[in-house]
Parts: C-alpha cells; sequence; structure tokens
C-alpha cells in the first residue's frame, strides 16, 4: 500500500486581519496570510502563504488574530484549485488548509484537532456538533 503526507507547518507574521465569509451551509470561513522572512546567502526573502480556515477554527481566528504583524505557526495540507472568473479568465490558488494554529505571541494554544470540526463539516462520531465530547475522555485522573 503506498503512503503519502501532505502536511505543511510554518512560521510567521500575518499579512492582516482574517476575511470571515460563510458557505451556503452557513460554514464559517476564515481566510488570511502569513509572511516567512529567511535570509540565505547574505539575502533577505519573503515567501507569503495563503491559509483558509473552516468552522470553529475559522471563528477562532477571527477572535485571535485581531491585527496585522502577529506572530503565528500554522499547520495542515496544502490544497491547490483553479477556477474560472465571470470575466472567463482563470485563476488559481495553493492554500493551507489549517488544522492547527498557535498564536506565538502570548502562547495562546488553540484546542487539538479531534476537539473541533475541521476541514468543513463535524469530526465522525459527532452529530453535527463542532467540539463535541472528547472521544478519549474516559474519566481518568491524568
Amino acid at each position: 500500500m503506498a503512503f503519502g503526507l501532505n502536511r505543511l507547518e510554518v512560521i510567521g507574521h500575518t499579512g492582516g486581519l482574517p476575511e470571515m465569509r460563510a458557505t451556503q451551509d452557513n460554514l464559517s470561513v476564515a481566510n488570511f496570510s502569513v509572511a516567512v522572512n529567511s535570509t540565505a546567502k547574505g539575502e533577505d526573502t519573503t515567501e507569503w502563504f495563503k491559509v483558509v480556515a473552516f468552522g470553529k477554527l475559522a471563528e477562532i481566528c477571527k477572535n485571535i488574530l485581531v491585527s496585522k504583524g502577529m506572530m503565528v505557526y500554522v499547520a495542515g495540507p496544502v490544497r491547490s484549485r483553479a477556477w474560472t472568473n465571470k470575466d472567463g479568465s482563470e485563476g488559481h490558488s495553493t492554500e493551507i488548509i489549517a488544522r492547527d494554529i498557535i498564536k506565538l505571541d502570548k502562547k495562546e494554544v488553540l484546542p487539538p484537532a479531534q476537539d473541533r470540526a475541521s476541514g468543513g463539516g463535524p469530526a465522525p462520531g459527532q452529530d453535527g456538533e463542532p467540539g463535541g465530547a472528547d472521544p478519549y475522555d474516559d474519566d481518568l485522573p491524568f
């Protein structure tokens, strides 16, 4: 059986506030960009990454990413998509689909991926309620 891995991790600064919208199914979507600075052979470069968060994670982004330039860690799979605009021109975009985000300015950590609906819908075993009961909660003291 073949095995593949599609995950990108970046640490950088937000390029602005998340742009919020909702899908036709009323699922929250947040779009924002992250700039990653690096130096190679004495030359400074900046690479920009588009980030998309869905559901509860999108709402969390709206509440904690409150200014341009905040340092964040973002991780998730990379998705490329193409579309045709109303005027007939072709468009293309490559984005990180956020699964994990850590705001590094104040060390605030978002809930783990299994505790929230990510990727556009409820996690398996949840009755449509994002962030439902923890499947690992068995009342152990540790």
